[in-house]
Order: C-alpha cells, then sequence, then structure tokens
C-alpha cells in the first residue's frame, strides 16, 4: 500500500488540508514523514523515502525530510539537524495510531500530546511550532486505494 503511486496524492492532499488548517505558509514550513524503519533491512526504509523525494518534488513544503523510528536519520534529529523551518508538519507514515504514533513518535520530537485529544493537535517545542498528525493509515482515503489495489490482482 505505502508504495502504490496514489499515496503520494493522499500525502500531498493532507499537507494541503494541514497547511490550510493551520494558516500556515508552504515556505515557512518543514514536512517530517516519519517511518518506522530497522536497521536489519537496508530497504526498509524505501517506501518513506521515495514518497519524501516525490513529496519534495512537488513542493509541497519548502523543506520534505524523512526521519525513521529505527535508523538514520532518527526522528529525535528532525529539530535539530534536518530543518530549521519554524513550522514543521510530522506526518507519522505508519499504518494506524498505535504507541508509535502516540507517544514514541511525539516523545522523540520533545512534545508532550494533550490529554484524551486525537491527533492532528499542535504543540510549540523550543522556538518551532509542530501540527502533529494522525497515522497516514487511518486517512480514510486509503479505503479506496486499497481498493483499487484489489482490483489490480487477477
Amino acid at each position: 500500500v505505502g508504495t502504490h503511486p496514489d499515496m503520494v496524492k493522499l500525502v500531498a492532499n493532507r499537507v494541503h488540508t494541514l497547511l490550510q488548517e493551520n494558516g500556515l505558509d508552504p515556505q515557512d514550513t518543514a514536512l517530517a514523514l516519519v517511518g518506522h524503519g530497522t536497521r536489519r533491512h537496508v530497504d526498509s526504509c524505501r517506501a518513506t523515502l521515495d514518497l519524501a523525494v516525490a513529496l519534495e518534488a512537488m513542493a509541497v513544503c519548502a523543506d520534505v525530510v524523512p526521519a525513521f523510528l529505527d535508523q538514520p536519520p532518527e526522528v529525535g534529529t528532525v529539530l535539530d539537524n534536518l530543518t530549521r523551518k519554524p513550522f514543521v508538519l510530522v506526518i507519522p507514515f505508519l499504518i494506524a495510531d498505535g504507541s508509535h504514533t502516540t507517544q514514541d513518535v511525539p516523545a522523540r520530537l520533545g512534545m508532550t500530546p494533550p490529554s484524551g485529544v486525537e491527533p492532528p493537535f499542535r504543540q510549540r517545542v523550543g522556538d518551532r511550532q509542530i501540527v502533529y498528525d494522525r497515522a497516514t493509515g487511518e486517512d480514510p482515503g486509503l479505503v479506496s486505494l486499497i481498493g483499487a489495489l484489489a482490483e489490480e490482482v487477477p
């Protein structure tokens, strides 16, 4: 699912929505696309990296940076090393709003998720405003993408 060509459009649409809802200028905003990754398999990061390249080519934000939970570049380095933009959209490129999305990624970014609040939410970390979104797998548009994949199977 993560490598389907329509995933680029799905995530780009989500970025556009988040920018509009939060009154952000794409030129002042970075997109951090956070995948799981693993050091045990060299291509575990491929879908996230390819998606980041495609979104960067579309210029959805001034910076588009991939980051990972379990391999470099690690999500904890986003604010210090990967971008200096004042606004950062964080989209977990994960299948569901499990503990990685709700706890691990925000903690590694120095965020404290508000109690009882579902993503997206906005929070200041140091001199940055972060808009933290739900997992990509929670996007309602994923259903039609999965349907398209099913139709491709002979």
